[in-house]
């Protein structure tokens, strides 16, 4: 996991959930949040829903390749479990 934190004072915390494909494209982002976390679900073994709740993130975004979404077997994190 990364945490990226920039000097924008919009207010604004996303969390990147991507594989190695969102490298490119994280950039971009930088100028647009106060704070950016990016998640490789291949490599997080903690509870992801409970992440998302402790770090108040405005936004979520998931960045993957189409091939690597389709065939990563991590991206079962995804789904809401209770545990």
């Amino acid at each position: 996991m990364v945490k990226i934190r920039t000097r924008i004072d919009t207010g604004r915390k996303l969390l990147v959930i991507k594989d190695s494909y969102a490298h490119s494209f994280v950039p971009f982002l930088v100028n647009h949040y106060a704070e950016i976390h990016l998640i490789d679900l291949r490599f997080f073994n903690d509870n992801l829903l409970r992440y998302v709740e402790q770090n108040n993130f405005t936004e979520v975004l998931i960045l993957y390749s189409a091939l690597s979404f389709a065939e990563d077997r991590s991206v079962v994190k995804l789904a809401v479990n209770e545990n």
